[in-house]
Formats: structure tokens, sequence, C-alpha cells
């Protein structure tokens, strides 16, 4: 199966903020990617806000405008439920272009020029100390199910 996502789009989300800690080898099997080693702050972060930013990148030759119903959710390890950040929303345009006004909880959009990747950010305001899994997920074409295109665990740390 061919990777949904680009290698360097989980460097450059844990690269925002120290406050986080990545799990290593969190990342889906097919991004392969490996993150530089963040240094724990310890200061209290339950009321900091972490820009998540992500690529996506059709595949099979596929375009941006097939991926509907987006959706990122978030869970604590510790709780039973994830709660939805995202979605579901349509981010890309029928022409491959980002959707405007952009869909709610999207903060910002940008596309390549060759209309091939589409970068999204979004924003978490981190509820306090703990380790969550966030799960971006997405239909693409005709699907009935969204598929997972990306899970990664981040560590959210306390003084």
């Amino acid at each position: 199966m061919t990777s949904l996502l680009r290698p360097c789009a989980i460097p450059a989300m844990l690269a925002f903020a120290l406050l986080v800690v990545p799990h290593q080898g969190a990342a889906s099997p097919a991004i392969g990617t490996s993150t530089p080693a963040a240094q724990p702050v310890t200061e209290d972060t339950s009321t900091r806000v972490l820009p998540l930013t992500f690529e996506i990148e059709p595949s099979e030759g596929r375009e941006l405008k097939s991926f509907t119903d987006l959706m990122v959710t978030v869970q604590e390890v510790e709780e039973d439920h994830a709660t939805t950040l995202v979605g579901p929303v349509d981010p890309f345009t029928a022409d491959n272009g980002c959707a405007r006004p952009m869909p709610a909880g999207i903060t910002a959009c940008v596309i390549n020029t060759e209309t091939t990747t589409g970068t999204l950010r979004i924003e978490w305001r981190v509820p306090g100390p703990g380790t969550y899994t966030f799960v971006i997920s997405a239909k693409r074409g005709a699907q009935e199910r969204p598929e997972k295109l990306l899970t990664f665990h981040l560590d959210a740390l306390a003084d």
C-alpha cells in the first residue's frame, strides 16, 4: 500500500513545540520517519494550544478532491472514548484547491503548485498532562467507510 502522507509531515508537526514528546515508532509503518529527540519542559501544558500540521498526498492516480469526510480525533490513552477535533469535513474543492471558506476546525490549508499535496493545519488545546493518540482519517473516492491515513502518539508533560 502506498503511503498517503509525506514523510516530512511528522517532523514538521512535532517540531513546533517542546511541550510534547513523540513515542518512538508511533507513526504508521508506511510513514517510516524518525523525529528529532525533543527535550521535555517542566511547565504546565494544560493552557497551551498546539498547531498540528500534516500533508495529504493522494495515491493510485487519485487527486486531492477524492478525499472527503476528513476527521481528526484524539483520545487520551487512559480514556475509553475519542474526541473529534475536526470533521467530518471536505477540505478540498473539485479543482483540487483548498475549500474557501475553510471548513470548521481547519486553520490553514495550502496546496502545492502541482496540486498533488495538500497541507492542512488544525489547533489542539492540550487538556493536561498525559499520552494522547491522534487519528486522521478520510474517505477516498466512492468509499463508504473512512480509512486511517495517520495515527500518532504525543506525550504532554507537566511540572
